[in-house]
């Protein structure tokens, strides 16, 4: 994947669902993606 685009989602997920997006985005995104 070559761009993720989130907008207002953070304010709705808790702490650990959070960091799980975030590594989920990490592991998906291509190296020097968005």
């Amino acid at each position: 994947m070559d761009v993720l685009y989130s907008c207002h989602m953070f304010e709705h997920l808790d702490r650990d669902e959070a960091l799980h997006f975030l590594e989920e985005a990490h592991r998906v995104l291509k190296d020097g993606a968005t």
